[in-house]
Formats: C-alpha cells, sequence, structure tokens
C-alpha cells in the first residue's frame, strides 16, 4: 500500500502541476486589493499616537490593478488613554521597477 502512495505522489504530482500550468496558470505575480489594504494600515498605523493599540474596522477598497484606494476607520488610543475613532483614506499604488508599494495616508 505504500508503495502505491508513492508512485501515486511522485507521478501523480509533476503531471497535476504540468496540468494547472497548460491551463493557464501563471507565476507571475500581480499587486491585491488585499494587499493594497494591509499596506495602507500599515502606514496609518505608523502615524497614530498609540500603534498598538489600533483595531481597523471595514472600509473600502477601489482601483486596481497596481493603484488603489482605500479607505476606513480605526479605533486606537488618543494621547490621553481614551479611544477615539478615526477615519483615514490612502493611495497606494505598486511600482513594478523598484517592486515597492509608493503612497500615502490622510488621518482626519
Amino acid at each position: 500500500m505504500g508503495c502505491l502512495v508513492a508512485a501515486v505522489l511522485v507521478i501523480g504530482l509533476p503531471v497535476a502541476c504540468t496540468a494547472v500550468l497548460s491551463l493557464g496558470g501563471t507565476d507571475e505575480w500581480r499587486p491585491t486589493a488585499i494587499e493594497a489594504r494591509s499596506i495602507c494600515e500599515d502606514w496609518v498605523t505608523g502615524r497614530l499616537v498609540s500603534p498598538s493599540t489600533a483595531v481597523f474596522n471595514n472600509g473600502e477598497t477601489t482601483g486596481g490593478p497596481n493603484a488603489y484606494k482605500v479607505t476606513g476607520t480605526v479605533d486606537s488610543e488618543n494621547a490621553l488613554g481614551g479611544t477615539v475613532r478615526t477615519d483615514w483614506t490612502c493611495d497606494a499604488e505598486y511600482s513594478e521597477g523598484d517592486q515597492q508599494w509608493h503612497g500615502g495616508t490622510d488621518i482626519d
């Protein structure tokens, strides 16, 4: 039984991978809306008085495939220790040239 499982893995896995690639699979990476939101949340966190207290709420991500506008709110502590809700917007653009995200955030 063990030999049969090994044979299936040795023969079946390369065949399955070849089939997936021939159906249009690609190893070329593209930025996604989820990654744009994540980088924007990182940028917003860096601008907060108490970044470790940040709790991000639902927002909206539009655009693509390399440029996104992300909006949302974040709850975090202010300098006095009180929790405040802050609106924010972010423009994030992925540059294939240097393979980095560029942009900025506006916090209200």
